[in-house]
């Protein structure tokens, strides 16, 4: 009884994840400006001076800066 919940909860997730990606996908971000934007949060992450928190975060707010820079 406890696997098939595990499994719903499992499943539910990947159904939730896969709905959000297909929603996020229609943004205006170049691959490359994506890159460049994971690859300073990744070395800010990795040199231990934020958090996974502040890293997601950071994440979403350069997205939404570049994606009205590119809009101006």
């Amino acid at each position: 009884m406890d696997t098939i919940r595990r499994l719903r909860l499992v499943f539910s997730g990947v159904l939730l994840g896969a709905a959000t990606m297909i929603a996020a996908s229609t943004n205006d971000l170049t691959k490359e400006q994506k890159e460049a934007i994971y690859n300073n949060i990744k070395a800010q992450l990795d040199s231990e001076e934020i958090t996974l928190e502040q890293a997601q975060q950071m994440w979403l707010a350069q997205a939404i800066k570049q994606e009205k820079e590119e809009a101006k």
